[in-house]
């Protein structure tokens, strides 16, 4: 039996994680950075330095996001069928609340001018705002299994990854009075040879 088949998961989305962990975090990875940083490079017209991106983009959507899918699918492989997070309507709940919240952030972003109506509408947001709901789908659609079977290693690993987005959200200023932090975290990881 498949991932997929074990979680009940939606046809095509969820068979990401059928194929093994180093198969799920590629895929991860490919939608989120690889080819949304491509995008804002084309647009600009050079190779954005990485230090330029934020940081929450920079750590989570190349490194956390696909860990979480390496550690998911791993855990997936043994997972027992049923409960709650095996029914579609679970599943479909998810992918609609995830693109309720990619509308939400973009209407948010524009309202804030973050990111106005003009950069909305080129393609690295676009694709961005068209994958958010895929990422959040595989994400929170497979965590309740991830945290109620995984074992210890899969926890600490899930627990490390909320708390890295958690502090690039705050270092990436989308909290009050955090700009100053971020740049001073910059300035650190550049003198050490990171960034």
């Amino acid at each position: 039996m498949s991932v997929s088949e074990i979680i009940g998961g939606l046809p095509v989305i969820s068979s990401v994680l059928d194929h093994g962990p180093l198969v799920a975090a590629f895929a991860t990875f490919f939608v989120m950075f690889g080819v949304t940083y491509p995008l804002i490079c084309w647009e600009w017209g050079y190779w954005l330095p990485l230090r330029r991106l934020y940081l929450n983009f920079l750590v989570c959507d190349a490194f956390v996001y696909p860990g979480y899918m390496a550690v998911a699918a791993s855990v997936l492989a043994d997972a027992d069928p049923g409960n709650f997070w095996a029914s579609s309507s679970w599943h479909w709940s998810v992918l609609i609340l995830g693109t309720v919240l990619s509308l939400a952030v973009c209407w948010w972003e524009m309202r804030i001018e973050k990111y106005p109506l003009d950069v909305q509408l080129e393609p690295w947001k676009i694709w961005h705002t068209l994958t958010f709901p895929i990422a959040f789908y595989w994400i929170v659609s497979t965590l309740p299994i991830v945290l109620l079977q995984g074992k210890l290693w899969a926890i600490c690993a899930v627990v490390s990854g909320a708390l890295l987005f958690l502090a690039t959200s705050v270092l990436d200023g989308w909290l009050p009075g955090t700009q100053k932090a971020q740049r001073r975290l910059m300035q650190v990881l550049s003198s050490i040879g990171v960034l």
